[in-house]
């Protein structure tokens, strides 16, 4: 039986996604990770993705990391509107490290006592993905205009992202390097 750090580097190599081969590495009073790192690139922007592979507790974290940290005076208004969107988000949600105002969105696993399928690993990284595309516009008209943020979220928002998903998450299937 495959271990979780070869099934996610499978579904990450089916998917031609562009990868670093992870190492293994330890910290002193934690379990081990598994760390993969990615380029990606949607319709709206491109972005690093890391997948976290936790062996011992069998549990996944995909962070998609913006490319520009949030200035500090602008940091308030992001954080309004990231509970803004993380309010109606089914999966996964934004956050910002208030210290130096880095963006991320994350979605996460517990897969403990399961054996994953490829299709189940392969939403929960393409939903990030998703996610990430569809705000990316969002969140830098946010950081760098006054415009209301209630106006920038109807925009992203006017479309359900059904079309996309048909599409088989087309948006970044093409586009990651």
């Amino acid at each position: 039986m495959p271990t979780l750090i070869d099934q996610v580097r499978e579904l990450l190599a089916v998917e031609k996604l562009k990868f670093d081969e992870p190492n293994l590495t330890t910290h002193p009073d934690s379990e081990s990770v598994a760390t993969f790192r990615m380029p990606v690139r949607g319709i709206r922007g491109e972005w690093i993705c890391i997948v976290r592979v936790f062996p011992e507790s069998q549990r996944l974290l995909v962070y998609s990391i913006l490319p520009e940290n949030v200035p500090e005076e602008r940091r308030p208004r992001i954080a309004e509107l990231f509970v803004r969107i993380n309010y109606g988000l089914v999966l996964g949600n934004f956050e910002m490290d208030w210290a130096d105002g880095e963006v991320r969105y994350k979605t996460s696993m517990d897969v403990e006592d399961i054996t994953p399928t490829a299709t189940v690993l392969r939403n929960l990284i393409f939903s990030n993905f998703f996610s990430t595309d569809r705000y990316f516009e969002v969140i830098e008209e946010a950081t760098h205009t006054e415009q209301a943020l209630v106006d920038l979220l109807a925009v992203a928002e006017e479309s359900d992202g059904l079309e996309d998903i048909r599409r088989g998450f087309d948006l970044v299937d093409d586009a990651v390097h």
